[in-house]
């Protein structure tokens, strides 16, 4: 669902119009999204922290630091390299506890390795985006971007969550696909002139390659890194919020550097399956996972 819900939303973009105030829309979706998948977490009683906290040191390690990289040596300033760092910077995808489900992984140590990576983001992804691209864009448009769509919904929806999980999951995953075509359109409307020039597509191909090489490589790296979890390693390393990264992008005005996270759906979407089938598990990707016992 996540990849043809990513595909469908930025093919309609490209041919479609631009809606009014496409900014406020990509960001009220985002935050919709955020609250519903973080918040609907379930708490991760009972478990060893020392294992989540490794997969947060793997993930930064394997997919947050080969970003960074890329991200330098293609310059922070141009709009590949921008995307990139965006990408870097933002925690990892709220929906793993979900794969984990499908992939046969540990349930519980993931949702303690995505509450506690987003505890971590919720000073370090502002702190770090302010300290390595403040300069270069727009410091309220960051501060309004990572607020409302990282800060506020994920408080919001930890406090909410009672009232979350009484929700049936069809009815939350179908929220979170809307939002996510709503992103995707948007970022679609404001590429598609950029991408009848021969820059633009150049930064589509690149990203596509960036995407492929990010999810699948930094995904592997992990596996071999951790061989005693394989399964939750390959999520730690293969998996980054990318609707939460191309939103910032739009809403900081430079729609082509959303294109690195947007175009990294169908490749995390084919990374599952990878998981799954070592498994020998039939794959899914809903972003929103069945509420576990507590």
């Amino acid at each position: 669902m996540l990849g043809v819900c990513s595909l469908i939303g930025l093919t309609l973009g490209l041919v479609g119009p631009t809606p009014p105030h496409a900014s406020a829309i990509t960001l009220t979706a985002l935050a919709l999204q955020t609250f519903t998948t973080v918040g609907a977490l379930a708490p991760a009683a009972g478990i060893d922290w020392r294992t989540p906290l490794r997969l947060v040191g793997l993930h930064l390690a394997t997919v947050t630091a080969m970003l960074i990289v890329i991200a330098i040596v293609l310059g922070i300033q141009t709009p590949l390299g921008l995307g990139v760092a965006l990408l870097a910077l933002v925690p990892p995808a709220a929906g793993l506890p979900a794969y984990a489900d499908a992939a046969g992984a540990d349930t519980h140590i993931v949702t303690g390795f995505c509450l506690i990576s987003y505890l971590i983001a919720l000073v370090a992804t502002p702190t770090a985006a302010w300290l390595i691209l403040g300069h270069g864009i727009s410091v309220p448009s960051l501060a309004l971007s990572l607020g409302f769509g990282l800060l506020i919904p994920t408080l919001a929806g930890r406090a909410c969550r009672p009232l979350l999980i009484r929700i049936p999951v069809g009815v939350r995953r179908a929220v979170v696909a809307g939002c996510l075509a709503l992103i995707t359109y948007t970022i679609g409307t404001g590429t598609a002139p950029a991408l009848h020039h021969l820059p633009g597509l150049t930064i589509v191909l690149a990203s596509i390659a960036i995407a492929a090489a990010r999810t699948f490589g930094s995904g592997w790296l992990a596996k071999a890194l951790w061989r005693d979890r394989p399964r939750e390693a390959m999520l730690a390393g293969g998996f980054k919020n990318a609707a939460l990264a191309a939103a910032t992008a739009i809403i900081l005005g430079h729609p082509l550097a959303a294109l690195p996270a947007m175009l990294s759906f169908p490749f995390e979407s084919l990374w599952l399956i990878v998981i799954a089938r070592d498994r020998g598990r039939k794959p899914t990707t809903d972003l929103v996972a069945q509420p576990m016992a507590t």
